[in-house]
């Protein structure tokens, strides 16, 4: 059996991103997609994508498209 340490190193070398860096990705593309296929308020996105806290759903998503979800709403 491998230690966490082992098991992050190998998810390192395989994907070349940390497990929580590809985990917010995952969450934010699907946060983006359902921004502009649904009319579901952007707490209720933030909450259905994994995100326990609104403010943190913001920050991880303007650090990842470079704009707020209601940003990116109202542009695309």
């Amino acid at each position: 059996m491998q230690s966490n340490s082992g098991v992050l190193e190998l998810f390192l070398n395989s994907i070349g991103i940390a497990p929580v860096s590809y985990l917010n990705d995952y969450r934010i593309r699907a946060a983006a997609k359902m921004l502009l296929q649904t009319n579901d308020s952007i707490m209720d996105i933030g909450e259905k994508c994994g995100f326990s806290s609104n403010s943190y759903f913001g920050k991880v998503f303007r650090e990842s498209l470079g704009c707020t979800p209601k940003e990116y709403r109202e542009k695309f």
